[in-house]
């Protein structure tokens, strides 16, 4: 149970910030904001990687070396989330 009072004003004001935040993403954009609220509050990084055609296997290799050449970060494949776009083409 969810216990109110025991929670302080600096507390319950970053609580209502991630409602308002929460609720600003559901009206804006639906389902796809509430994955992007449980993904901003998760403690894990993920990286985004668009992709057009049937398989990102091959294209594995070129987006690690692009995180590492650009960003100057090593990216852990399983952190990268795959998505087809075919207006990619």
């Amino acid at each position: 149970m969810f216990n109110i009072s025991s929670y302080n004003k600096s507390e319950l004001g970053s609580l209502l910030k991630g409602l308002k935040f929460y609720r600003a993403l559901d009206k804006q954009v639906g389902k796809r904001g509430r994955e992007l609220f449980a993904r901003a509050r998760s403690p894990h990084e993920s990286y985004r990687a668009e992709y057009a055609g049937t398989d990102h296997i091959d294209l594995e290799p070129l987006v690690l070396s692009t995180y590492r050449t650009h960003f100057d970060i090593q990216v852990p494949s399983d952190q990268i989330i795959w998505k087809r776009n075919d207006a990619l083409k």
